[in-house]
């Protein structure tokens, strides 16, 4: 599993989804657990740009009390 699927299509629980999990970041508290990881996986010029961008929104939609949604 890539760092991108662990971190954004994994559930809370550790189950793996299709769906991703970035709308349930205002839901569930957990989500701040990640944003460390997405944050590395934003600054890792190595991984897709696409990638890299979708762990930026993520990293941020809890830390900047934005809704995704």
């Amino acid at each position: 599993m890539t760092r991108f699927k662990e971190l954004l299509y994994t559930d809370f629980d550790g189950n793996s989804t299709t769906d991703d999990v970035l709308h349930k970041a205002f839901d569930d508290p957990r989500h701040m657990e990640r944003v460390p990881g997405l944050v590395e996986l934003m600054n890792d010029s190595a991984a897709p740009e696409m990638e890299r961008f979708i762990a930026l929104y993520s990293a941020n939609c809890r830390t900047s009390g934005r809704s995704p949604r």
